[in-house]
């Protein structure tokens, strides 16, 4: 996933793109070839999102 590090002080649209990026992530896709790994690598990747976000809406 690329992310796009930036400061805005739209703050509906930094929830927005937000939003967006996690939203990609929770989608299910080939359910049969889940485990374990797999559940905790996305589980990693969203909060790795959630915290440069958090850093970034509180840098403003």
């Amino acid at each position: 996933m690329t992310k796009n590090i930036y400061s805005s002080l739209d703050l509906t649209k930094c929830l927005k793109d937000f939003q967006e990026q996690v939203t990609r992530l929770l989608e299910i896709n080939n359910i049969l070839e889940w485990n374990r790994q797999t559940f905790n690598a996305d589980e990693e990747k969203i909060r790795e999102t959630a915290l440069i976000w958090r850093n970034l809406l509180f840098q403003q």
